[in-house]
């Protein structure tokens, strides 16, 4: 079925199916899908990922396979590791990835870390709105170093992270973010601050 999707497809839903990993490298591998689809959602598939460190992920592939790709929903994938994009950060270069990837949600990957976040921006994807909702074992704190590092981004949802610890409450998260982006809807923890 993927290998006879139009050319002229530019969105494509096919979350919540028991696709495999090969039907998501006939994914990538398609000519016709290429050149136009901007708006993909593979939320809550039961994909595979890439398992060792050094190998390119499977979200990494997605993005360097499909370049115009503008929305991703990869959200309740809690086959995504830790350690899924720490090859970028170990290769110390940049990645000709994701370059117009505007709109990412990567809500409920429970096994994301402050160090997956911080592995992942280092390919400097233009955000605009990220959606990290129930990733329990990422801090509040964390929402500072997204502003810091993404001055597009207007949305950030840290809804259901680790509770801010006492060097940095909600109320200085608040400040720091108001100086870095005044503009930033977010929430964070069961606290919403605009």
């Amino acid at each position: 079925i993927i290998q006879t999707l139009p050319a002229s497809l530019s969105s494509l839903n096919i979350g919540y199916n028991p696709i495999g990993i090969n039907a998501v490298q006939a994914l990538c591998n398609s000519p016709n899908l290429k050149s136009n689809l901007q708006i993909l959602r593979i939320g809550s598939c039961q994909v595979i990922p890439c398992s060792e460190i050094h190998e390119e992920s499977l979200f990494i592939r997605i993005l360097r396979e499909l370049p115009n790709l503008r929305e991703l929903d990869m959200a309740k994938m809690m086959q995504l590791k830790p350690h899924e994009f720490s090859w970028v950060a170990q290769k110390r270069e940049k990645q000709n990835v994701g370059n117009n990837l505007e709109i990412l949600d990567m809500s409920g990957c429970s096994n994301f870390t402050d160090q997956t976040i911080r592995d992942f921006m280092e390919l400097g994807c233009p955000l605009k709105s990220w959606t990290l909702y129930t990733c329990g074992k990422i801090s509040a704190e964390m929402v500072v170093e997204i502003a810091q590092r993404y001055n597009s981004l207007s949305n950030i949802d840290l809804y259901g992270c680790r509770e801010p610890q006492p060097s940095g409450s909600a109320e200085q998260i608040h400040l720091s973010i108001r100086q870095l982006n005044p503009k930033l809807n977010y929430r964070i923890s069961h606290v919403t601050l605009k």
